[in-house]
């Protein structure tokens, strides 16, 4: 079994508001093994980039409530000094934004940015050093002639090639854990394919352990190794791909697969929808957050109002719901669509 490079357990994030608080993440475990690519997947609100903040480090507003253990290589980040984190920020760890054209700094040409970021960890390098390290690692992310584009600014580039740019700061320093937060939004087909590539190239010859947050199953089922699956703040099924798509265990995944089309029968049909919309996180369900959505509560019965269910062993996966082996086996033996 692979060592874990990260570890997280128990890990609770809630905000103070005016309006009061605001779990955005509660009682979160998981790991990432070496080498694995972990997809969180789950609607807009659900704790995905929260959680991702909260590894790296970046949490640390007054009106920020964290409870709980974060271990990167038996490191615990929660309690750590902002030194000790700046340490590991970027070298051991890195983090790829959700916008691209809005983590950069249009002042600065995209050479400066990239090398910034390598001389923060290699405070003695040459500034020749430094040049060679960032045309070295913008040839690695596929941007084309980099002794001409190192110095360019990034409303010179691409949709496509800022992601590169971003993917290459936070590269650079060869870190062992990759957090890719919607890596491929807002970015066309083709070029969504291409940063994909990438990024399972760079797994594959770096051994890079990576999560990937997004919301395109299809873009899961075709790169990550295990999926966990978040609703308002919590982890309610940790599955292997291939489980995943062929047989959930929580209604919530059931109804994400649903609302994904199936190329296979060539029927253009009405796409299943999850009724309802998410909870307030300032003020959750109790019971099961999901019990006023799902269409199998009624299988369970009142539980599912009254007590929060925990995540537990199904097999080889997690599941956090009450239904039966029985039960899940019932509902995955409904039509469910099939991601190509």
């Amino acid at each position: 079994m692979s060592k874990n490079v990260l570890e997280v357990k128990n890990l609770s994030v809630s905000f103070n508001t005016a309006d009061g608080e605001v779990h955005a993440v509660d009682n979160l475990s998981f790991d990432l093994q070496a080498g694995e690519v972990l997809a969180i997947v789950g609607e807009s609100g659900s704790g995905k980039s929260v959680t991702a903040s909260s590894i790296m480090g970046l949490l640390t507003a007054g009106n920020i409530n964290l409870r709980g253990s974060i271990k990167l290589n038996e490191f615990e980040i929660l309690g750590a000094k902002e030194s000790e984190i700046r340490k590991l920020r970027g070298s051991d760890i890195a983090m790829v934004f959700q916008d691209p054209l809005s983590s950069l700094n249009p002042y600065y040409k995209v050479g400066v940015q990239i090398g910034e970021a390598y001389e923060t960890h290699h405070p003695g390098a040459s500034k020749e050093e430094v040049r060679n390290k960032v045309i070295e690692v913008m040839k690695k992310v596929g941007i084309p002639e980099p002794e001409k584009r190192i110095d360019s600014y990034p409303h010179e580039f691409s949709g496509g090639m800022r992601q590169r740019v971003v993917i290459a700061i936070a590269l650079i320093n060869d870190p062992k854990v990759l957090i890719a937060d919607e890596p491929t939004t807002a970015l066309d087909v083709t070029v969504q394919a291409q940063i994909l590539d990438l990024m399972r190239d760079l797994q594959k010859t770096s051994n890079t352990s990576i999560i990937l947050i997004t919301h395109d199953l299809g873009v899961v089922a075709e790169m990550v190794d295990r999926v966990l699956v978040m609703y308002a703040g919590r982890a309610i099924e940790i599955n292997e791909v291939k489980d995943i798509f062929t047989s959930p265990n929580h209604p919530y995944t059931k109804g994400l697969l649903s609302a994904v089309r199936s190329l296979d029968n060539g029927v253009r049909e009405k796409l299943d929808t999850i009724p309802g919309t998410p909870p307030s996180l300032l003020n959750i369900p109790q019971g099961c957050a999901f019990n006023p959505r799902c269409s199998y509560q009624k299988w369970v019965g009142e539980k599912c109002l009254i007590q929060k269910p925990e995540l537990i062993s199904v097999g080889n996966s997690f599941s956090a719901c009450y239904l039966s082996k029985a039960d899940i086996d019932r509902m995955n033996n409904d039509d469910k669509p099939v991601v190509s």
